[in-house]
């Protein structure tokens, strides 16, 4: 005679068959010719020296151009930047930066220097594995840089399928450390983002950052076009 527990999963299986088997999804970044999107970050930080810092930025990222294989340029700029040292706001100059971005989403190249910092935390904060996964299921991923310049090692976790204003969506968990160009110590940041499954464009994100000896911070990413 069949225990509770089988009687139970056998009917649950046949009222809701999604049950038995759960479809993989893939979770890859596609771009389209002239692709503009606009992304809030919110960073604050405590410095080396006991420094309190707060900044912020809007993202401003556009396809400048289609490659192959998936790839695309971006041209990116920081608008509306702001940076506050214990509680004063400061002067800091907004590079433009221009990277070719792949089906992971990260660009071909780190930038770590002040507030570029702003730009990296984005793109890691929308880093999806570029492959099928079911729910639950964890990844572990390497990454190098043009020039083997910038490394990345990490994992990424699909914890759930939703909905978030009419957009399906995944709920992502990412736990990586960043070895940037020419930085003795590697930056360990954790994340938790809610990436598009058209497109695998972050919508939202909130994470972490800790670079031993140096900074531990917390930050915010959110779409706003």
């Amino acid at each position: 005679m069949p225990s509770l527990t089988t009687a139970i999963v056998a009917a649950a299986t046949v009222l809701c068959p999604g049950l038995a088997t759960q479809d993989a999804t893939k979770l890859a970044r596609t771009y389209q010719a002239d692709e503009a999107g606009v992304i809030l970050i919110k960073v604050n930080a405590d410095a080396k020296y006991g420094q309190k810092i707060e900044a912020s930025a809007n993202v401003q990222m556009k396809v400048a151009k289609l490659l192959e294989n998936g790839i695309a340029r971006l041209s990116c700029s920081l608008g509306n930047l702001k940076v506050a040292i214990e509680g004063s706001d400061m002067p800091f100059e907004a590079p433009a930066f221009e990277a070719d971005c792949d089906a992971q989403g990260l660009p071909d190249h780190l930038v770590t220097n002040q507030v570029e910092w702003m730009y990296t935390l984005t793109f890691l904060a929308g880093i999806v594995p570029n492959k099928e996964m079911k729910v639950g299921e964890s990844s572990e991923f390497e990454w190098n840089g043009k020039d083997k310049a910038n490394r990345i090692k990490g994992k990424i976790k699909l914890v759930e399928l939703v909905e978030l204003d009419g957009v399906k969506a995944a709920k992502v968990e990412s736990d990586m450390t960043v070895y940037p160009q020419d930085q003795n110590n590697p930056g360990h940041v954790t994340s938790t983002s809610w990436i598009a499954l058209s497109n695998g464009r972050l919508i939202k994100s909130e994470g972490k950052l800790a670079v031993e000896g140096d900074v531990q911070a917390t930050f915010t990413t959110t779409r706003v076009k």
